[in-house]
């Protein structure tokens, strides 16, 4: 299991990141994210991310002004 807990933003590596989620879950194992981004570009790609990467494998949890929004497929 891959668990990443962060502010999506450039610095932070959010390449890597995705990285991250696509090998984890592509060798069998699990990723969850909990984070938003302050960026409107990066954290509509990372909703895209969780679009498509979704289900028993993946799980994505945006905070958005102190609430968390889950996505799990």
């Amino acid at each position: 299991m891959v668990g990443v807990v962060s502010r999506l933003t450039g610095q932070k590596g959010v390449h890597l990141i995705k990285h991250a989620a696509f090998r984890a879950t592509e060798r069998g194992g699990q990723f969850v994210l909990l984070g938003s981004a302050p960026d409107p570009k990066v954290q509509g790609e990372f909703n895209g991310l969780a679009a498509s990467m979704g289900g028993d494998n993946a799980a994505f949890c945006f905070t958005v002004r102190k609430t968390a929004v889950c996505r799990d497929g």
